[in-house]
C-alpha cells in the first residue's frame, strides 16, 4: 500500500509540471488568436509591429490573466502618469515611499482592450515623448530584434532582462508572421472576410497604408476583436452620434461588434454602382446585412423595394439594388391567402396582416378599410352556395421585430410561449440564434 502510494505521489509530481505548463501554452495561444487582428489594425494606423504588441500584451498581462488586464483592460501595464486623466486602476508595482517601502501605483483604466491597444500605440507616439521612443520609429517594423532591445534602452520597464523576455516569447509562437500581413490577410485566415452573397466585380480597394476599405465608393472599416462602435468613433475621430447614422443604427455603442463586421466611414450610397442589380436573398440574410454587404443605405432599400421597416425578405426573394421603385416578384414563392382585418397589436409586435387598403398608425392601432364591392344590376336567381363558395376567415399572421439584446427565450417569455414554439413557427434550427432588425412569425 505505502509503495503504490508513493508511486502516485511521483506520478502527480511528475505530471503536473507538464500539465500546467501545456495549460499556460493554450491560454497563451488562445490570447494571440484574440487579439492578432487588433494588433495588425494598430500596427497598420499607428506603426508599431504587430509582434512587439502581441508579445508586449503577453508579457505585460499575463496573457490576459493578471489583475490589471482583466479588472482594468490595462495590456500593457500603462501607469497614469501626470498627464491621465481617465479612470484609474491601483495596485502596488515598484512605487515606493520616503522610506523605501512599496506603495500602491496608478494605472491607467480601459473601458475595453481595444482603447488600451490604441492608447499603447498613441503612448509611445506621444509628442513628449518624442526624444525617449520617437528613434523606434525609424527602424523597420519587421525588424522585432532592434525594437524589442529599444523598449529596453527607452526605459519602458525596469527588468534588465524585458528585452530577452520579449523576443523569447515572440519567436517561441512566430510572432514576426503578423509583421508582414495587413489585416484584410489576417481576416482571410480567420474566414471573416464575407463570402459568396456577393459576385464581387469589384471587390473592395484597401487603402494604401491603412486598415480602411473602399466598397461601392464609401469607406468602412471591419472590426477587430473586443472593438465598439465608440472605439471605432475615437479612433477615427468621428462621433459616436454620426458614425451610428451612418450605419443604419444597427449598432449599439458600447457593445462589442462581432469580428469582421463592417462599419461604415462614411454615409452608404443610395444604389449599388457595381453591375449586380438584385440581389437573391438566402436563409440568414436580413436587410441589414444586405444593406451592409452592399453598402446601400438601409432606408433606400426599404423605399426601392416598397417595403415597410423593419419588413425582411423571404429566401429567395429578389431584393433590388438599384434602378426604380418596386418590389420585385418571388421565385418560387406560393400565392399568400387572402387576409382578412387583425385586432390592433402594438409594437414591438408587427401585423403584416391586411391588403393595399389596410395601414398602421403610430399606437399600433389598425385602420383597415373595407374594400367596397360593385353594386350588381343584373337580377339573379338565389342559389344555395357550394362549400368551395364560402368565405372562411383566415388568420393573418403576426410578427415581432426582435429588438437588441433579445433572445428568443426572453421573446418567448414576453409573450406567453415557449422558443420551442417560436423555432417551430419558423423552422428555426434547435442552435440558431435571433439578430437585432429580425422580424420572427409568433402566430
Amino acid at each position: 500500500m505505502k509503495t503504490r502510494i508513493s508511486w502516485t505521489f511521483l506520478f502527480l509530481v511528475l505530471t503536473l509540471p507538464a500539465w500546467a505548463q501545456m495549460q499556460e501554452k493554450e491560454l497563451k495561444l488562445a490570447y494571440i488568436e484574440q487579439f492578432k487582428l487588433l494588433a495588425v489594425s494598430e500596427m497598420e494606423r499607428s506603426g508599431v509591429p504587430a509582434s512587439i504588441k502581441l508579445g508586449q500584451g503577453l508579457l505585460e498581462s499575463r496573457w490576459g490573466t493578471s489583475d490589471l488586464a482583466s479588472k482594468a483592460n490595462n495590456h500593457f501595464g500603462i501607469k497614469c502618469g501626470g498627464i491621465w486623466d481617465g479612470p484609474t486602476y491601483y495596485k502596488k508595482d515598484d512605487d515606493t515611499d520616503a522610506n523605501g517601502n512599496l506603495i500602491n501605483s496608478c494605472f491607467r483604466s480601459y473601458a475595453s482592450a481595444m482603447q488600451c491597444f490604441m492608447d499603447h500605440s498613441n503612448f509611445l507616439l506621444d509628442p513628449r515623448k518624442v526624444e525617449r521612443y520617437g528613434f523606434l520609429f525609424e527602424l523597420p517594423r519587421t525588424d522585432y530584434r532592434s525594437w524589442a532591445e529599444g523598449l529596453k534602452k527607452a526605459g519602458y520597464a525596469t527588468d534588465g532582462t524585458y528585452h530577452h523576455k520579449l523576443i523569447k516569447i515572440i519567436e517561441e509562437f512566430s510572432l514576426f508572421q503578423y509583421d508582414s500581413l495587413n489585416t484584410a490577410q489576417v481576416m482571410a485566415s480567420m474566414g471573416t472576410i464575407p463570402s459568396g452573397t456577393l459576385a464581387m466585380e469589384r471587390p473592395p480597394i484597401q487603402l494604401k497604408n491603412s486598415s480602411v476599405f473602399v466598397f461601392n465608393d464609401v469607406e468602412y472599416v471591419q472590426s477587430v476583436s473586443a472593438q465598439t462602435i465608440r472605439d471605432v468613433a475615437t479612433r477615427h475621430s468621428i462621433s459616436v452620434k454620426t458614425l451610428l447614422h451612418y450605419n443604419d443604427n444597427l449598432y449599439k455603442a458600447d457593445i462589442p461588434l462581432p469580428i469582421g463586421s463592417r462599419v461604415f466611414l462614411q454615409p452608404k450610397r443610395k444604389s449599388f454602382r457595381g453591375k449586380t442589380r438584385f440581389h437573391l436573398v438566402k436563409k440568414g440574410d436580413n436587410m441589414g446585412s444586405i444593406s451592409n454587404l452592399y453598402a446601400v443605405s438601409l432606408e433606400a432599400l426599404y423605399t426601392r423595394n416598397r417595403m415597410k421597416h423593419g419588413e425582411e425578405p423571404l429566401a429567395d426573394e429578389k431584393i433590388k439594388l438599384r434602378g426604380g421603385k418596386g418590389k420585385t416578384p418571388k421565385l418560387d414563392v406560393p400565392a399568400k391567402p387572402p387576409v382578412f382585418p387583425q385586432p390592433p397589436v402594438f409594437n414591438p409586435i408587427l401585423n403584416t396582416g391586411g391588403g393595399s387598403n389596410s395601414s398602421s398608425n403610430p399606437m399600433g392601432e389598425s385602420t383597415t378599410k373595407p374594400i367596397p364591392s360593385k353594386p350588381n344590376t343584373e337580377q339573379t336567381q338565389p342559389t344555395t352556395p357550394s362549400n368551395s363558395a364560402i368565405a372562411h376567415p383566415v388568420t393573418a399572421p403576426q410578427y415581432y421585430l426582435v429588438l437588441h439584446e433579445e433572445t428568443l427565450d426572453s421573446i418567448a417569455q414576453k409573450l406567453n410561449t415557449t422558443s420551442d414554439t417560436l423555432r417551430k413557427i419558423n423552422n428555426l434550427a434547435p442552435d440558431a440564434a435571433v439578430r437585432p432588425g429580425m422580424r420572427i412569425r409568433i402566430r
